[in-house]
């Protein structure tokens, strides 16, 4: 989890008192994020300066809560930079998206992950699609360039 404790740290983020289930928490003066370990699952959390964490997303696998945040932190960092928002245009072949009254459910051959219903899920699903299968460093890669290559292209 260093790469990723370094990658928040460019994007102004710093470690933070992790809670019992934690695997990672890094925060500034506005925002928190987490990674925990609840029954087998990755959640990534977020949190505003006092509110309560809400799941972003939730992961079968520690890798993949991993590449999520590092996705996360990107676009903070991009922001920070002023460069354009990176955006997927679609989902890749072998990714569904499914819809429920409470959820939406993002399925690949090798995993899976549940979004809270929110305005930003299906971008951020869709967004992770292009990334599920890139190790950390080329995520951060493509969000430090400009046109987002290799995994995005600037919106």
């Amino acid at each position: 989890m260093e790469d990723l404790i370094a990658w928040a740290e460019k994007g102004g983020l710093a470690p933070a008192p992790r809670g019992a289930d934690d695997l990672l928490h890094v925060a500034d003066t506005h925002v928190a994020f987490a990674i925990s370990a609840h029954h087998d699952l990755f959640p990534v959390e977020s949190a505003r300066v006092g509110q309560d964490r809400a799941a972003l997303a939730v992961f079968e696998s520690l890798e993949d809560a991993q590449r999520f945040l590092a996705m996360e932190l990107g676009a903070i960092i991009r922001a920070h930079q002023g460069m354009a928002r990176l955006t997927s245009a679609g989902l890749p072949p072998g990714f569904v998206i499914e819809e429920a009254p409470t959820a939406l459910w993002l399925t690949w051959l090798l995993g899976s992950a549940e979004f809270p219903v929110s305005p930003r899920s299906r971008a951020r699903a869709t967004n992770f699609s292009r990334i599920s299968r890139a190790p950390i460093q080329t995520i951060e890669s493509s969000f430090l360039e400009p046109t987002g290559h290799p995994l995005y292209e600037a919106a």
